[in-house]
Order: C-alpha cells, then structure tokens, then sequence
C-alpha cells in the first residue's frame, strides 16, 4: 500500500481520512492522533444522583442574586469528587467567571428542579465540549438510585446508538 502524504495533491481527502481515523479513534477506547500525539476519547457522563444533589445543594445554598461560592461553603462530599462543574455540560449551571468557584443554577437548571423538563440522561464529551446527548431522558427524581460509575465512564465501548443525531461538521471542520 502507498503511504499517502498530506503535501500530494489529493491532501483535502487525505485530511478527511484522518479525521474519520480520529474519530473511530474516540469513540472507541481512546487513543493517540497520528499528527499531534494527543490521546482523545469521547467519555459518557451521565446525570447522576450526585450530581442532581450538587443541584440541588447550589439552589438551596445561593445568595439572594443565585450566586453561591461552592469553592468556600459547599460540603466535603460534593468537593471530593470535583463533578459539580459537569452540570453544564447540560447547561443547568453557569460559572460567574472561568476558575472563579461562584456558580448559580440556571433557569433550565430550576425547572429540572421542579420536574417541568427532562434531560437526557448522557452527554458524550470530548476535550470538554458535549459532541451529543443521549435518547433517553431522566427526570430530577429519576437521577436518584442512578450513581456515578468511573468504570462506566471509561469503558471503551462507546454506543453511538445511544446518541441523538449523528455528528455533522460544518465549513469550517468543527462539529456541529
């Protein structure tokens, strides 16, 4: 087989397989990309009983304008694992300022509170940024018995009927 370069004149097809490769890559168990040596993966967070009680914790823990500084006041069990933060991931939180700690639950966020929405129970995130969500959708309520599972999270196998829609690019190469 000829090794292929990206400087032939066929390099747009050349960059389009290795972002296909790149992509089998992460949503597989991980692996190094061939042009940076960056390990990538697609991980599967799931809106956990933790992470409903973190919810639920900033709502009744907020100042008057929503605010609360989770850093200073909250609880060890909530600290510990440091997952707080992945409530945005399903935009039911906002950070006032990035590393700042202070964080308020949103309007979305209340209303998941308040069992007048769903979510869907998983996000697929790569390098920080939710790529889908899940079909299946879990209530405020329904997050309870449904525990955090690092082994879960890590298992290489990656279900992408699980999620949504399948994952276009636009112009620019960037996931929609």
């Amino acid at each position: 087989m000829n090794q292929r370069s990206f400087f032939d004149h066929d390099a747009q097809d050349y960059l389009d397989e290795l972002k296909k490769e790149w992509r089998n890559t992460i949503g597989g168990a991980g692996g190094l990309c061939k042009c940076c040596g960056k390990f990538g993966k697609i991980h599967e967070m799931k809106l956990s009983q933790h992470l409903a009680l973190c919810l639920r914790w900033m709502k009744m823990h907020a100042e008057e304008d929503g605010w609360v500084n989770v850093q200073s006041t909250a609880p060890r069990w909530m600290l510990r694992g440091k997952t707080y933060p992945c409530l945005a991931y399903w935009f039911l939180v906002e950070s006032k300022g990035h590393r700042s700690g202070i964080w308020r639950v949103s309007d979305k966020g209340h209303r998941f509170l308040n069992e007048e929405i769903t979510q869907p129970q998983f996000a697929f995130v790569y390098n920080n940024q939710v790529l889908e969500y899940s079909t299946e959708e879990v209530t405020f309520q329904g997050c309870f018995g449904n525990h955090f599972d690092f082994q879960e999270m890590m298992d290489s196998r990656f279900d992408w009927n699980k999620v949504v829609g399948k994952t276009k690019k636009n112009a620019q190469g960037e996931l929609q």
